[in-house]
């Protein structure tokens, strides 16, 4: 018969290889969500890749990562508002003075447009040609700063300013 120590001991130990074990299945339990969230993701950027026109490469880190492609830009899917019409005046100023006028009114309708979008056709239509278009010089010049290149590539081609 065993010693009431020896007993205790013995319960201690067969505890311990309980924690132990419940330990190793959490680790492997997290360790499969891990992987199934990894590979969720990397599903979910190469279907964001193939809507941009990109292909998908998987490099040796196992992160899918986008060649630039030519992608035609994304067509305008919201109707142009009609401009305003000035009103007929035989003075050439009040004419004049019309003009920026209706521009004002026709960007402020842009404008209401684009709010009034999802997030992903909003990007699509205003950051991501761009954004395209930039990393894709951004590879060919590679340069040692790309990060400042890119935004400095960015502010020389913004659309809104041309």
């Amino acid at each position: 018969m065993m010693d009431p120590n020896q007993v205790a001991a013995l319960q201690g130990h067969q505890q311990l290889a309980q924690q132990q074990q419940a330990k190793q299945q959490q680790a492997q339990q997290m360790q499969t969500q891990m992987d199934m969230a990894s590979a969720n993701q990397q599903m979910l950027n190469a279907s964001s890749a193939a809507v941009a026109g990109g292909v998908v490469t998987q490099p040796a880190m196992g992160i899918p990562q986008m060649t630039p492609q030519h992608v035609p830009p994304p067509q305008q899917e919201q109707p142009q508002p009609a401009p305003v019409p000035a009103p007929v005046t035989s003075s050439a100023p009040a004419a004049a003075a019309a003009a920026p006028l209706a521009a004002a009114a026709i960007a402020a309708a842009q404008q209401k447009n684009m709010v009034t979008l999802p997030i992903r056709a909003y990007l699509d239509q205003t950051v991501v040609p761009i954004l395209l278009d930039g990393m894709s010089e951004l590879v060919k010049e590679r340069p040692p700063n790309p990060v400042e290149w890119l935004a400095a590539y960015l502010l020389r081609n913004d659309p809104q300013k041309k």
